[in-house]
């Protein structure tokens, strides 16, 4: 079974967001969630990963300070691979 997806951020309708997490989670559908910088989002989908581990959801959270400040979050390219 594939699944269903989104990337969410504090921009995103945690409203919109939550109905849509409970609607797959309900139907029984892994959903994939990308998560940058929005713990309220990051909450609602643990609470259905942990409700029901079985159904397979996936989940990644992702800390964008830069972002926050108005900024990119890209890599410093110029950096060596070392560093």
């Amino acid at each position: 079974m594939s699944k269903i997806g989104f990337h969410i951020n504090p921009g995103s309708s945690s409203k919109v967001v939550g109905s849509w997490l409970q609607t797959l989670h309900q139907a029984g559908v892994p959903f994939f969630v990308q998560i940058t910088d929005d713990e309220a989002a990051l909450a609602q989908a643990q609470a259905f990963v942990t409700a029901e581990p079985q159904v397979g959801h996936t989940i990644i959270f992702r800390r964008d300070r830069l972002g926050r400040q108005g900024g990119f979050a890209e890599p410093d390219y110029d950096l060596t691979p070392e560093a």
